[in-house]
């Protein structure tokens, strides 16, 4: 099969511009449902294979000769070119994952081979090709962030690219076109063109528009505006980026957040308010049902709005433009299954709808992308639309069609990036806040300790010392009380310092008893500063001396009163 595509490329591709600029075109199948594929050689001698363009990922992966339910498969052993690197890897995508190795080889395209590739051979898989696929692997073609397990392991094709063909710029442009009916055929794949290097003008019509690509991870882009049938979602547009706004040709429909899904939601609901002729039930606009379309009936994409996205332009974010959706592209004929919205009363076209709501982050899908041809800029770090060649499904004047609006002014001042409740600046103010309220509550505390203290407050264990050591006989004690030689009377009449372990304790003065209480804090004070992790023991026995310990690391020091 490669070697008609050789054939093709005379046409199609491996267009060498002034000598110096390296193109190539690749003929894709498949359809939004299944997924857009393009058969490439891997291996030496190169095995033919297809894989699922994909611009949601960054990885090369293919099915080893383990993988179930798949044919053909990548067989290693037959490559001489493939190395395996031992290192495991294990991704999980939006819908199912896999299980395999790192090992790298020689990826032929049409006139040109990239070899050292890294490949992720699938040993089990889960949730991961479906029934019958069509594709045996993914071409990953977002950016080395992306990379599993990191880009320090894995190289990438475009990595590859240009090291190996520095005359290949980094762009391509994906046309992507929908399924329609065709000889006879409902739904006839009509398959699509890559283009590497660049973007052929045979693929669109009228302008490219750009907008940024605002992190090279996914191709991550921002929306500045929604709007159904030319009202507008009322929603900042920071809470329609939530999380991120990418466009993925790996994905079949269109999925918002929950919030913009609402909006949306509520809008197409004013929009068919007071209509006879159709009104969507609730569990349509939540894709739980198909809905059930008379095909005698008025066409049902005249009955629908347009949607459209709108996206900042490139180099003036003062201007937006909009791509629009018409019913065409977001409602998705389908064969019958499961539950339908109601009888149709006659032949039925049944269609869901292509529009779907996640929890956070916007994927523009490929249903979206089948209306243009987009190019993805990675040398500028822009991704732009413009009106694709295709034939669309009922592609007369008397239906909405896809169109990119020209660029009208917008508030360039408002920030679309979604910053979220948990960026960094957000927990700073919050541990800010935290710290000030608990000192407060700690100088609250202290402020109504100290109170306390000066007014009679109970001594503690901590006070037995300086109790001993300060205290003065009482003028009115009883005369045999009088016998009794406290140390810090001692040691003021002998005029000698009173030691506490290795704190020297100032010898006491003859002072009123409301300054005596004054100065205890301050050798309390003392007492614990000697000291680097203070606890304070006490044992005591009725006729004999009472001990009270203060310990430090291995060390005691003792205070021996009388009891």
């Amino acid at each position: 099969m490669l070697q008609l595509l050789v054939v093709v490329a005379v046409v199609l591709g491996a267009d060498v511009i002034g000598g110096t600029i390296l193109t190539e075109t690749l003929q894709l199948e498949g359809s939004p449902e299944i997924g857009y594929y393009v058969e490439l050689g891997l291996g030496t001698p190169y095995q033919v294979l297809s894989f699922l363009v994909d611009t949601g990922s960054s990885n090369i992966v293919i099915a080893g000769t383990q993988s179930e339910g798949v044919s053909p498969t990548f067989d290693p052993s037959r490559s001489s070119t493939f190395t395996n690197t031992h290192r495991t890897v294990t991704i999980n995508y939006s819908q199912g994952g896999f299980t395999g190795y790192i090992g790298t080889d020689r990826l032929q395209f049409i006139s040109f081979d990239v070899s050292g590739v890294s490949v992720a051979i699938i040993k089990t898989s889960w949730n991961f090709f479906g029934v019958n696929p069509r594709w045996q692997g993914i071409l990953g073609l977002a950016y080395d962030s992306l990379l599993e397990p990191s880009s320090d392991v894995v190289h990438s094709l475009y990595r590859m690219l240009q090291l190996q063909h520095s005359n290949m710029p980094a762009v391509f442009s994906l046309q992507l076109c929908p399924a329609i009916d065709l000889y006879g055929e409902r739904n006839y794949p009509q398959g699509g063109r890559m283009v590497l290097g660049g973007v052929d003008p045979a693929h669109y019509t009228g302008d490219i528009f750009y907008t940024p690509i605002v992190k090279k991870q996914y191709y991550n882009v921002l929306l500045s505006n929604v709007s159904v049938g030319g009202v507008m979602v009322p929603l900042e547009c920071s809470e329609m980026n939530k999380e991120a706004t990418i466009v993925d040709s790996g994905t079949s429909d269109v999925f918002v957040n929950d919030a913009l899904f609402r909006g949306i939601v509520k809008l197409l609901k004013a929009y068919f308010k007071g209509r006879d002729d159709i009104v969507p039930p609730d569990d349509f606009w939540s894709g739980s049902a198909q809905l059930a379309w008379n095909a005698n009936h008025v066409n049902i994409f005249d009955v629908f709005p347009v949607i459209t996205f709108y996206f900042p332009l490139h180099g003036n974010s003062s201007m937006q433009f909009g791509v629009t959706m018409p019913p065409q592209l977001y409602l998705r004929e389908v064969d019958p299954d499961g539950e339908v919205t109601s009888s149709c009363g006659g032949e039925c076209n049944m269609f869901v709808f292509g529009i779907r709501s996640k929890s956070t982050g916007v994927i523009l899908g490929n249903n979206l992308m089948n209306g243009y041809t987009v190019v993805f800029d990675r040398d500028n770090a822009r991704l732009g639309f413009a009106v694709t060649t295709c034939q669309l499904r009922d592609k007369t004047e008397l239906h909405d069609q896809p169109k990119v609006t020209h660029p009208e002014h917008r508030d360039g001042s408002v920030d679309c990036s979604y910053h979220g409740d948990s960026s960094p600046s957000t927990y700073v103010t919050i541990i800010i806040t935290m710290l000030c309220a608990a000192a407060v509550v700690l100088m609250v505390i202290v402020i109504l300790y100290c109170l306390h203290t000066r007014h009679g407050r109970k001594l503690t264990r901590s006070d037995l010392i300086t109790r001993e050591i300060l205290h003065d006989q009482d003028d009115n004690t009883d005369d045999d009380d009088h016998d009794t030689v406290q140390p810090a009377e001692e040691a003021r009449r002998s005029g000698d310092q009173l030691r506490v372990g290795n704190t020297m304790l100032p010898t006491p003065t003859e002072t009123s008893q409301s300054q005596s209480s004054l100065t205890m804090l301050d050798i309390i004070d003392k007492i614990n500063m000697s000291v680097q992790r203070p606890v304070v023991t006490e044992s005591s026995k009725k006729g004999t001396s009472s001990l009270v310990g203060i310990q430090s690391f291995n060390s005691k020091y003792h205070v021996e009163t009388v009891a």
